[in-house]
């Protein structure tokens, strides 16, 4: 009985200093996982008070017949009439933008102007997003997984006083250098017209 006692004493002894381990490399882990690089900067320009405002438009208000056409039909004379407008996303911009929808249209349009053939874009709303060359081309979404330290490192409070994430979305694509058409789509998750976007 004595020798069975024991035996557990050492085996509850051996769990304990096991789960001491184990909490420690969580402890450690989380250190690890600190907010950092290009996710930080956005998270900066997100939360400071500067940024500079833009507007998207929908198709059809250039041209009434691109209403019901596919991108690939009117991707390169949008882009150039966009950039006329100074309606256009800077890569690697200082501050953030703050992007006004159109409120009468679910699907609409701005440029984007890159100096890199990677980019990530970041939003602090869930809309859909589509990135299309000059010539109608879709470019394929290489990655929307957003990072523990960044869900977790850029937090704001809401109303109730719980924390929630700052970014929302975070989607990589490899493009051409080049001017760009970047579509946007309302969707059930978006929260409203307004949200702040950055090209990195």
């Amino acid at each position: 009985m004595f020798l069975t006692n024991a035996k557990n004493a050492l085996l509850a002894a051996a769990l304990f200093s096991m789960g001491i381990l184990t909490a420690g490399c969580d402890l450690y882990q989380s250190k690890t996982t600190e907010i950092d690089g290009v996710d930080k900067i956005v998270c900066e320009q997100f939360s400071d008070s500067l940024f500079q405002a833009q507007t998207t438009q929908v198709a059809a208000h250039y041209n009434k017949d691109w209403k019901n056409a596919t991108v690939a039909e009117f991707a390169d004379s949008l882009i150039d009439s966009l950039l006329t407008d100074s309606l256009f996303l800077e890569q690697n911009y200082t501050m953030a933008y703050q992007l006004t929808l159109n409120e009468d249209n679910d699907t609409s349009y701005v440029a984007v102007r890159t100096s890199t053939t990677t980019l990530v874009i970041f939003c602090t709303d869930i809309v859909k997003l589509n990135l299309y060359a000059q010539t109608g081309e879709l470019y394929s979404l290489e990655s929307n997984e957003m990072p523990l330290g960044t869900i977790s490192g850029c937090t704001y409070e809401n109303e109730a006083g719980v924390k929630q994430p700052v970014i929302k979305m975070r989607e990589k694509y490899s493009a051409a250098s080049d001017s760009l058409l970047l579509q946007i789509i309302k969707v059930d998750q978006t929260k409203g017209s307004i949200f702040k976007i950055s090209v990195q």
